[in-house]
């Protein structure tokens, strides 16, 4: 039978330690300060990383936000705290591989979506304040009662 020798303790009242040494004289107690996460590692199996990096890049096109985004401090920080373990993909594994596959499973959705129905598609082009051309593509369909 083993005997238990140490006892982690996360934010324990100073009652506690005056408690438990009476009881087991030679218990070494150790008490964290810093969040329980800093001592327990998650870790991100590759399906689930898969699976992280093409939400985040999912986020990243729908907010038209900056690929950069993914390497600043604070965006790391944050994924740290949500999830420690996983490191988010680089700003070229957003703007590469991810993109590739958002843009497949996009593709392939759409054409499920619209498959044997009758659309409409427009298309509109103009250029931004820095004059980089934008276009835009629209398609609607019928709707199913007229």
């Amino acid at each position: 039978m083993s005997v238990l020798k140490m006892i982690i303790l996360l934010y324990p009242p100073p009652v506690l330690q005056q408690l438990l040494t009476p009881l087991a004289p030679g218990l070494v107690l150790w008490f964290c300060k810093n969040s329980p996460s800093a001592y327990f590692a998650t870790k991100t199996t590759k399906s689930e990383k898969e699976v992280f990096d093409e939400q985040i890049a999912k986020f990243i096109y729908a907010t038209n936000s900056s690929f950069r985004i993914v390497e600043h401090e604070e965006f790391i920080r944050l994924i740290q705290l949500l999830r420690h373990g996983y490191s988010p993909p680089s700003r070229f594994d957003i703007s590469g591989k991810s993109l590739d596959v958002v843009h497949e499973k996009c593709l392939e959705s759409s054409e499920e979506m619209l498959k044997d129905k009758t659309v409409c598609m427009t298309f509109g082009g103009w250029s931004n304040v820095h004059n980089e051309p934008v276009i835009c593509a629209t398609v609607t369909t019928r709707p199913i009662s007229c």
